[in-house]
């Protein structure tokens, strides 16, 4: 479950983040990509090495 949630939760920042960008287009600054890039990594570090492997 916690895999799950937390691939859901990453998947969710970066679509929010793209559709604000692209369709509304918001500015989106080195801070905020910096953020998104360490959420990613925590869901890959989850996947592989998470308490479900």
């Amino acid at each position: 479950m916690n895999v799950a949630y937390a691939l859901w939760a990453g998947l969710g920042i970066v679509l929010t983040t793209v559709l604000a960008v692209v369709v509304w287009k918001e500015s989106i600054n080195l801070s905020s990509v910096l953020g998104i890039v360490l959420i990613l990594s925590g869901v890959v570090v989850l996947n592989l090495y998470g308490p479900g492997h």
